[in-house]
């Protein structure tokens, strides 16, 4: 959310337009009655230059526009490990290795003695910004990070053997790849810090490539193309702030994405049968409906509608927000 705040020294305003462009012509986006000076602009897009101004009216006309603000939104890194394909040493019936990247901070992988590996198949060689690693119970595991490309050898890229630092929800541990390209990763977890038990138990490890950005604004930080469409899980699940939404496209469409209640009444529209080139993106939801106000605590349901040329379908997900 950008918020936009201004002077207010006129007596004789019914009230003010706020209009915004980011590329293009300028667009009204909203506007307040006399005597507020500030709006919550909602509706944005990651990675994004948008420029504001302002003007006010009346019944005789409105007022010459003010001077221009200008801000740019972050980036939102998307999980590229998300559901992928992994290798392990080890696991635990109820805890398989897949957990570790399910996007679900409740599950787990668990193997029992160490050293144990888990091991991520990315599909290409993509450049790796940071992962990130959450402990079961908060546990400081210590670990290294190897890398390969497809068809070599494994490197060292992190070595954390000596950690001491816990991976928590709130605070992942942390790793710079530095803009490394591979396919693999293998995280080898050899023991911890504090905890004297046997088991490796790692809620969730999620890996970030070095962005680049399309052209809608969305991130987009894998060179190879889907091989099929599909909507992820919003990550975090549950959330309290916000949610990134991934989805990918095997070729061109149009996609609508919506975010529903349990009553299936909209609340939310993300996208709006706009036109994507294929590729895998994400978008975040900030717990806001269609009139920049928060939503209640619960279940809500992601909706995403595809028409491509060669298939059309719909898939939604759950999310939970929570307070």
């Amino acid at each position: 959310m950008i918020d936009i705040t201004w002077t207010d020294r006129a007596d004789n305003e019914d009230g003010v337009i706020i209009e915004r462009k980011s590329t293009g012509s300028y667009e009204v986006i909203g506007s307040v009655s006399a005597n507020i000076a500030a709006y919550s602009d909602s509706m944005i897009a990651i990675a994004t230059k948008y420029t504001y101004r302002i003007a006010a009216f009346n019944a005789g006309g409105k007022s010459e526009y003010s001077n221009e603000a200008t801000t740019q939104t972050e980036y939102a890194y998307v999980n590229i490990a998300l559901n992928k394909v992994v290798n392990w040493s080890g696991q635990q019936d109820a805890n398989p290795a897949a957990n570790a990247c399910d996007g679900d901070v409740t599950t787990r992988w668990s193997s029992e003695v160490f050293p144990q590996w888990m091991e991520i198949d990315l599909g290409a060689d993509v450049s790796l910004e940071k992962s990130e690693l959450i402990s079961y119970r908060d546990r400081a595991y210590q670990y290294t990070l190897e890398v390969r490309r497809e068809g070599g050898g494994y490197s060292l890229v992190v070595d954390r053997t000596n950690n001491a630092d816990t991976g928590t929800i709130a605070s992942p541990i942390i790793d710079d790849l530095g803009g490394i390209a591979a396919r693999y990763i293998r995280i080898t977890v050899v023991g911890a810090r504090v905890y004297t038990g046997a088991w490796t138990s790692i809620l969730e490890f999620r890996l970030f490539p070095t962005m680049a950005m399309n052209t809608s604004g969305e991130a987009n930080g894998h060179s190879q193309l889907p091989e099929r469409s599909a909507l992820h899980q919003g990550y975090p699940n549950p959330f309290n702030a916000t949610t990134l939404i991934q989805y990918d496209l095997a070729e061109d469409a149009h996609i609508s994405i919506g975010i529903y209640n349990i009553l299936g009444q909209r609340v939310r529209s993300l996208i709006m049968n706009d036109r994507r080139a294929a590729g895998s993106y994400s978008i975040a939801w900030n717990a806001n409906n269609d009139a920049g106000v928060r939503v209640s605590s619960g279940s809500y349901m992601v909706r995403m509608n595809v028409v491509g040329k060669t298939s059309s379908f719909v898939q939604t997900r759950k999310v939970l927000l929570l307070r």
